[in-house]
Order: C-alpha cells, then structure tokens, then sequence
C-alpha cells in the first residue's frame, strides 16, 4: 500500500500553487499513492477543476484506473458541486470518456451509480445526457435508479428512468401504474 504523496495531498486539498511547484520540482506525477489514486482522481474527487485540468496538461493520465478500478470520471462523478460537472466534462474532453461510462468497479458500478450513489444529481444528468445506461446493474444487482431510491435522493431520482421503463412507453413518467 502505497503512501500518499505530497502531490496527492495538494491535489486532494486543491492547491493550485502548491502543484505548480511540485511539478516543476519534477515529481511523478502519474505516481500510485493508497488504493492506487493518482494525483488526478484525488483533483477530481475533490471537484477540484483546475487542478485536474493543470495536471492533465502537464502529463496526467486521465486514463488510469485505481486499484478497486474506478475510473476518473468515477471520480469526477462523486466530486462535489460546483465544479464535479465541470471535472466530468474535462474528462470526456482529454480522455477516453465514452469508454469510461460503461467501466465497472470492483463492485459493479458505473460512474453514473457513483454519481447516483453520493447524491450528486447534476452529474446523474451529465451522464445521462451522454449516454449512461441506466439499466447497468452494480454487484447487488442495483441499478442508478435503485440506489438513489434506496437512498431516497429524489432530485437524483428525477434525471433517471425506474429500471423496465423504456423510453418506448413514452416514458410515461414516475405515475403510471404497473
């Protein structure tokens, strides 16, 4: 298990200087810290956007994945507002975006059941708007949907269709009888 390195501790709490002269120092700015983050996932997960657009521009893999295999936008998508849309778009901007939305963790979630999961609605919106499946089923067999149901996270729950709701019915709204 690796330490947290001091470029992970600037990241994680969002100090643009602090960053800017790490880097020029030359540490390894693609290097593991615990769980395998990055320096970009802690940016991202703290919705740090101009961290996280620093980083990338002066190396960062927007690619990588931690050991429990979340994805940046997995990250991005857990980060707090304001500026977690921000760092979803920034990911989908240098990286592999569209690929990342399908990826699972070790436990089954995409990153729109991150999003669903941590009550972050205006993400849950963001991935929907570019193609999220919300039929994607987690390790216990939730989808987005579910997760944010059981959570009772009902501005979520308004960007989501329930599961077995295809758009084909019009998307009959939350009301329809079954």
């Amino acid at each position: 298990q690796m330490p947290e390195t001091e470029l992970h501790k600037a990241a994680r709490d969002g100090n643009l200087d602090e960053i800017q002269g790490l880097i020029a120092d030359g540490v390894n700015i693609n290097e593991k810290g615990a769980q395998g983050r990055t320096a970009l996932h802690r940016a991202l997960g703290g919705g740090f956007v101009e961290c996280a657009a620093l980083l990338i521009e002066k190396g960062a893999d927007p690619n990588q994945s931690d050991s429990l295999k979340r994805t940046s936008l997995h990250w991005a998508a857990m980060g707090p507002p304001p500026g977690n849309v921000e760092c979803c778009a920034l990911i989908f901007a240098k990286g592999d975006g569209e690929v990342m939305l399908t990826k699972t963790t070790k436990s089954g979630s995409t990153p729109l059941h991150s999003a669903a999961g941590t009550n972050r609605p205006e993400v849950v919106k963001f991935l929907v708007e570019k193609g999220a499946d919300q039929q994607a089923k987690d390790e216990d067999q939730l989808t987005a949907f579910d997760l944010a149901k059981k959570n009772l996270y009902s501005e979520v729950l308004t960007h989501l269709t329930p599961p077995g709701k295809a758009a084909a019915d019009g998307g009959g709204g939350c009301c329809t009888l079954q």
